[in-house]
């Protein structure tokens, strides 16, 4: 007779390794750039100004700390969010809060957001005397999607201004959350209007192209499913208490033999989890809280 044995192995959700850098990333960014990066072009000479860090909501800081206490003291999520009237995903994200939130003033994106990579383009244009509506054209075929009157808005000042010599003076505005995004997709990725835009915020800011350039290696070796050069990788935040990944890779060595299996092995636990999910959907349904999953 013959026998098998079977033996379980732990193996790291690798959608999670993944997610949880690109959190660490986000977070980081957060820590060492303002909210919204912005700088003036008058005639090819650039003045830098970042916007300045907006003050501490107390009020909101206040009720983050009160949910906490209440979730330490044992009152469970539904309760918390019945109790305080606020959705279970703004509980959890309360709950994971440890520094006190900034005021913030969201502000309604105009059409002149829009055309704004497309500057360039429009004074290269009208260098050529092209007339409004060619201009036109031209910008929309390379993906510009606003109105007319926003390009005119822009336009007749702008030539109005050639007219009387007077330095046209541009600016540019790009926010914290773009600038993360565009550094987690790659420098290589983005489009013709948005890698000048980063490679100025690169010249402002020198550590952005070192940091990108960091994820990148670990996005290319998560890839290929390299352990040999992930375990360098992790050593090398490890060895630096200020690296932006360091917290993170101290993770993923306590969990290193879940963490090899995940890119030795073939299987994942997604389909599992996948269905975990999908029986707390029904369940939320059927006691009503629907509205509150998100």
């Amino acid at each position: 007779m013959s026998a098998y044995v079977h033996r379980l192995v732990d193996i790291y959700n690798r959608w999670y390794l993944i997610k949880n850098a690109k959190e660490t990333l986000f977070k980081w960014l957060e820590r060492h750039l303002p909210g919204q990066i912005e700088w003036h072009q008058v005639n090819d000479i650039e003045v830098v100004k970042t916007s300045e860090e907006k003050p501490i909501d107390e009020l909101k800081w206040q009720l983050i700390q009160q949910v906490q206490r209440d979730y330490i003291k044992g009152i469970r999520i539904t309760q918390l969010s019945i109790k305080y009237q606020l959705s279970r995903g703004t509980i959890y994200s309360y709950l994971k809060r440890h520094s006190p939130p900034r005021k913030t003033k969201r502000k309604t994106k105009t059409a002149q957001l829009k055309l704004q990579p497309y500057y360039e383009m429009i004074m290269m244009y009208d260098a050529k005397r092209l007339t409004m509506k060619q201009i036109l054209e031209k910008i929309r075929s390379a993906g510009y999607d606003g109105s007319r009157s926003a390009l005119r808005r822009f336009l007749e000042p702008y030539r109005a201004s050639k007219k009387k010599q007077i330095t046209q003076t541009i600016t540019y505005r790009i926010s914290r959350m773009d600038v993360s995004r565009w550094i987690w997709k790659g420098f290589k990725t983005l489009s013709e209007e948005q890698k000048p835009v980063l490679a100025h915020c690169q010249k402002l800011y020198p550590f952005i192209k070192a940091i990108e350039q960091l994820v990148q290696t670990y996005r290319t070796l998560f890839r290929k499913r390299d352990v040999n050069r992930l375990i360098e990788w992790m050593n090398a935040q490890i060895g630096n208490k200020n690296a932006p990944f360091y917290s993170y890779s101290i993770g993923l060595r306590l969990d290193l033999a879940a963490v090899k299996n995940a890119f030795n092995l073939p299987y994942s636990n997604g389909l599992l989890e996948g269905q975990v999910n999908r029986l707390k959907l029904i369940k939320r349904m059927m006691y009503g809280l629907r509205n509150q999953i998100y």
